[in-house]
């Protein structure tokens, strides 16, 4: 794990059957692994501070550098858009990542079952 896991205390314990976890996926090209992660880890901290953020960690896989994914969690599908709709979110990914990916980041949505 890049970011360093954080469960903040206010989060512990709080499951929602409305809950949302993200798991979106980025394929870097060649020459931007770099740059990515300096992207992403430079939303982190205030990613994790937006309302309905339970958690909010940047991973690479060990096989593969150039791979990297978010595991998020939402307290709700709204909260998750409102952050897909931030200035930060549009300037990091959409102006920093996206340019820098093999093919377009992909997402599972998940939600808990049971």
């Amino acid at each position: 794990m890049l970011s360093g896991p954080q469960i903040p205390e206010r989060n512990l314990g709080k499951v929602s059957p409305c809950q949302v976890t993200l798991i979106p996926f980025f394929v870097i090209k060649a020459g931007e692994v770099d740059a990515v992660r300096k992207a992403h880890l430079s939303v982190i901290d205030s990613t994790r501070a937006e309302p309905g953020c339970l958690t909010y960690d940047l991973y690479q896989c060990l096989d593969d550098p150039s791979t990297m994914f978010f595991h998020e969690n939402w307290t709700d599908q709204r909260a998750l858009e409102k952050h897909m709709n931030t200035p930060n979110f549009y300037r990091v990914v959409r102006g920093e990542v996206d340019k820098r990916l093999v093919v377009p980041w992909t997402a599972l949505r998940l939600t808990m079952v049971g």
